[in-house]
């Protein structure tokens, strides 16, 4: 089992939370770096679902 795949799991979960807070939170040029990055860490989380329930989808 490989552990780059929990750990990207776990980069796009905590990319997904602080995107969605900052772009309800923060201020001016935050905000819009938020939901930029929001979207960037479901795809992040859910490329590392995907590569930890099939390890060889990509080969």
């Amino acid at each position: 089992m490989n552990y780059w795949h929990f750990i990207t799991i776990t980069i796009g979960i905590v990319l997904l939370f602080w995107g969605f807070y900052a772009a309800f939170e923060a201020r001016k040029p935050w905000n819009a770096i938020g939901s930029i990055i929001a979207p960037v860490g479901l795809i992040t989380a859910l490329l590392g679902t995907l590569l930890l329930c099939v390890p060889d989808f990509f080969k």
